[in-house]
């Protein structure tokens, strides 16, 4: 009896312990399971831009990177990812029908085989046109920024320069393709962008600043995540005072230095890299992208790409 009941005590200890086990395991799992996530390149870049004293410097590709491609078009993006870019600025404006597409001017004559006023010009008259690459026709049209979208989810940022003074419409077709995660808005006028602050809290936008002081100001008085800077008084210094107050800054390369990194200067950029700014556009990105990486200045996207955007991160348990 004694043994019998010895031996029902040893299984039901086994079976105890057993138990434990496979729920210890699940627990195990579980923790794994919550402890891992998909991070896409578009949200590292993003989380660059928000990250403070790092040094890197990320790489902004005005109207896509059009050295081979018409400008602001689906091609020019995906050579722009190619290529290894940060962030694609892109113009937007509406056509007659109140449909945001891509363009820079105000009419089609300088960008397309058509003339007349973009805002003059429904979406379907807009679609019969085909974008200009070197003074000649090409098989590409005139993109809608809700194709745009589309075609950058999860791989790269799109900076929208807003050429159009109903911003209710771009935010629309932002929030239609829930694309405030991997956008963010550009123009002078502080408070029209404030107005997309009123419709979505978290949008990201960027006011330009005219001078030293009036970047001190809006990033010490605004929840602003990038200011526009200009080039005649970014510095070292102004960059620390951004990072003090979660701001990053950003400058433009178009023009002047551009034309030196086309001629291949290795140094047209050290003015930039010396002021510690997080983000240039560039007209020449991939000679940009070429030196900022020689001098190891380029952030780190564990491997994702255009092809491969995104992946399976496993977070450091505490």
């Amino acid at each position: 009896m004694k043994i019998r009941l010895l031996v029902t005590l040893i299984v039901l200890s086994l079976s105890i312990c057993k138990s434990m086990a496979i729920a210890s395991t699940e627990r195990l799992k579980t923790k794994n399971k919550s402890s891992q996530h998909i991070v896409c390149r578009s949200d590292l870049v993003m989380n660059s831009i928000k990250s403070k004293g790092t040094n890197r410097i990320l790489v902004a590709a005005h109207r896509g990177a059009h050295n081979t491609q018409p400008e602001n078009s689906l091609p020019s993006i995906d050579k722009a990812i190619d290529l290894g870019v940060d962030i694609i600025e892109l113009d937007v404006r509406l056509s007659a029908d109140g449909i945001p597409v891509l363009m820079h001017d105000k009419s089609v004559n300088r960008t397309t085989n058509g003339t007349g006023l973009i805002s003059n010009k429904s979406l379907a008259e807009i679609r019969k046109l085909r974008l200009l690459f070197d003074g000649k026709p090409t098989a590409h049209h005139v993109p809608t920024l809700a194709e745009v979208l589309v075609q950058a989810k999860d791989r790269i940022i799109v900076n929208i320069d807003i050429k159009a003074e109903d911003i209710l419409a771009i935010s629309k077709v932002v929030e239609e393709a829930q694309a405030f995660s991997y956008t963010m808005f550009f123009n002078d006028d502080l408070a029209l962008l404030s107005k997309l602050r009123t419709i979505r809290p978290d949008t990201v936008i960027m006011p330009l600043a005219s001078n030293d002081k009036e970047a001190r100001f809006i990033a010490s008085k605004f929840d602003i995540e990038i200011v526009h800077l200009k080039e005649n008084y970014i510095s070292s210094g102004l960059s620390i005072f951004l990072d003090d107050n979660n701001s990053a800054g950003w400058v433009n390369a178009l023009g002047k230095i551009d034309s030196f990194l086309k001629d291949g200067s290795l140094t047209a950029s050290d003015h930039f890299i010396d002021a510690r700014v997080d983000v240039i556009q560039t007209d020449r990105p991939e000679e940009l992208l070429a030196i900022l990486s020689n001098k190891s200045l380029r952030p780190n996207y564990a491997g994702l790409n255009r092809t491969q955007p995104c992946g399976l991160v496993i977070a450091k348990e505490p």
